[in-house]
């Protein structure tokens, strides 16, 4: 009964964590890491028997940690977040998608037509975000490399894991644990966020996201 209980209640802190706006709530994500993790937690502790057969002390002591390290990781991001609009140009953007942070690049000014090589003006940009990492070292990080649509898909696919990979070389040149970063080659199928259709030249297909994600 209690384990059912517990696991509805997962369920309902999943949904509420959905609804989440940190650009109206700047410690949305700290909250929303405590709770989950809270009930997570209490999820685990539930499975630990006791003496007398009753885990209400398992799923309190799971709760408790649990809520403790979720919202480490909530106020990290949100700390991470709120430095990385201050310091990165304007033209970057920093969107939140779930559990995790996604920095867009410029698209249109990132890498010229059929080339890997990131553009000069954004490598300061870059190496920000470096030291930003290096800052913050609870996390990993995953570059996906894009492309527009003209050519092969197999040419594009290549092409997009080597500007995921120039991308990388950057961040690790500037410090980042190699480690903590893998490069992606995307091709050419996948749109912008919030895109639904648009002409396969567009300068917008070319681009990097990376994802910046709690190692938990």
């Amino acid at each position: 009964m209690i384990l059912r209980t517990v696991v509805s209640l997962v369920a309902a802190a999943a949904l509420l964590a959905a609804c989440a706006d940190p650009e109206t709530d700047p410690r949305a994500r700290t909250k929303t890491g405590a709770l989950l993790g809270g009930l997570t937690g209490a999820l685990i502790g539930s499975q630990i028997d006791s003496k007398d057969g009753n885990n209400t002390e398992g799923i309190i002591i799971g709760g408790v940690a649990g809520a403790l390290t979720g919202a480490a990781i909530g106020d990290a991001l949100d700390k991470q977040a709120a430095e990385l609009r201050q310091r990165l140009d304007g033209r970057v953007r920093i969107v939140r998608q779930g559990d995790e942070l996604v920095v867009v690049m410029p698209n249109d000014i990132l890498f010229e037509f059929d080339s890997a090589e990131v553009a000069p003006e954004l490598v300061p940009d870059l190496r920000e975000l470096a030291a930003s990492l290096k800052r913050y070292p609870g996390t990993i990080v995953e570059v996906q490399g894009h492309t527009d649509g003209v050519g092969s898909a197999a040419y594009n696919l290549r092409l997009s894991k080597e500007r995921a990979d120039n991308v990388r070389a950057i961040l690790v040149g500037a410090g980042v644990e190699p480690s903590r970063v893998i490069a992606v080659g995307m091709g050419e199928n996948v749109l912008p966020p919030g895109v639904s259709a648009i002409p396969e030249n567009n300068p917008l297909r070319r681009r990097v996201e990376i994802y910046i994600r709690p190692a938990r």
